[in-house]
């Protein structure tokens, strides 16, 4: 072979390799850098606010969090969702759904999927708990921090079917990381996903009150929850207008700080007064358990989420992220009249 060929075939090779690197550089990194620049950047901002407060002083009011609300459309036709646009510095991800049958099971387990991996990652993102990220001026109240809104295309709403909260908490059990499951991971010391049948029968079973909101809206939820069967309490209806939203909440109130403030509107509350050993018991264990929700689409049944608040040393509380409606109303259900990123 001459050594003008295998000069030829070598300079081929490399410009081959030096096209590929400049397709890395020019079209994916830009995105993935894009994208992890943001995640640091909240993070970071979250651990200097958390660290701002040293004895007296206290300049947790002077660092804003630097972070974006993920949107996310679950689309079956390829094609984008009504309810969200890109912005200049975030764009709306879009997971494309499959559908090969009647029920759709594929499209909604990768619906599970994402929405677990989501929770666990807003989890983490606040330091699973440990950092105090309110600000100085909300301390009075609950803080919402909201870490995702989702949404589907109008082809998914029709087709995909409801997610149960019984079965979207198994599934939390079964994915895992490691040793531990999602469904520990995100709420201390929660082992059993099937204690969940057990939560909401103890709402049944009277060991509820009402928040500060006696309007007949809520009246009308708190019944509701005390007849409902655990099958019909549902996590995500796809046709709900506006999407979800995946959020976690903070406050410093010393007592009512599970419904400060709570107005209730569209959204009801009810907050579990007995049977909090259900979960778990010992130190890290809840302290107080709140079902937050709306009516459901489905005839005798509610949707929304299941809060777990946690103390920290006292000086805190802190509620791990939960799947809500997405509408003002479900923040006020909470008391969160302050919060500091949405779409």
């Amino acid at each position: 072979m001459k050594k003008g060929t295998i000069t030829l075939g070598f300079f081929v090779k490399v410009l081959m390799a030096v096209v590929v690197v400049l397709i890395l550089i020019y079209v994916i990194l830009p995105f993935s850098s894009k994208t992890i620049y943001r995640q640091v950047n909240c993070e970071q901002s979250i651990v200097l606010r958390s660290n701002a407060k040293v004895g007296a002083l206290d300049g947790r009011d002077y660092l804003p969090l630097k972070c974006k609300t993920e949107k996310i459309c679950f689309s079956l036709s390829g094609e984008d969702c009504n309810e969200l646009s890109d912005t200049e510095d975030n764009e709306v991800i879009n997971e494309h759904l499959s559908c090969n049958e009647d029920k759709c099971s594929d499209g909604k387990r990768r619906v599970m999927e994402v929405l677990a991996d989501k929770l666990r990652s807003c989890h983490k993102k606040l330091g699973e708990g440990r950092l105090n990220f309110i600000s100085n001026s909300y301390k009075g109240s609950v803080y919402a921090l909201i870490c995702n809104r989702f949404v589907f295309d109008d082809e998914a709403k029709e087709k995909l079917g409801d997610i149960g909260g019984l079965e979207f908490h198994q599934y939390l059990g079964r994915k895992a990381d490691g040793d531990q499951s999602y469904l520990e991971y995100i709420y201390p010391r929660w082992k059993n996903p099937n204690k969940v049948i057990e939560i909401i029968n103890s709402f049944k079973e009277g060991n509820v009150e009402n928040v500060e909101d006696n309007s007949e809206n809520n009246k009308r939820f708190i019944e509701r929850v005390k007849s409902i069967d655990p099958v019909d309490w549902k996590i995500v209806e796809p046709e709900r207008e506006n999407g979800y939203m995946i959020l976690a909440s903070i406050t410093e109130e010393e007592q009512g700080w599970y419904f400060k403030n709570a107005k209730g509107g569209a959204i009801g509350a009810a907050v579990l007064t007995g049977g909090l050993g259900l979960v778990a018991s010992g130190v890290g264990a809840p302290v107080g358990i709140v079902l937050i929700g709306t009516s459901s689409l489905v005839a005798g049944g509610i949707t929304g989420g299941l809060m777990m608040w946690h103390d920290y040393n006292g000086e805190y509380k802190y509620a791990s992220p939960v799947i809500m409606p997405y509408d003002i109303q479900s923040l006020r259900g909470i008391g969160a009249y302050n919060f500091e990123i949405a779409p």
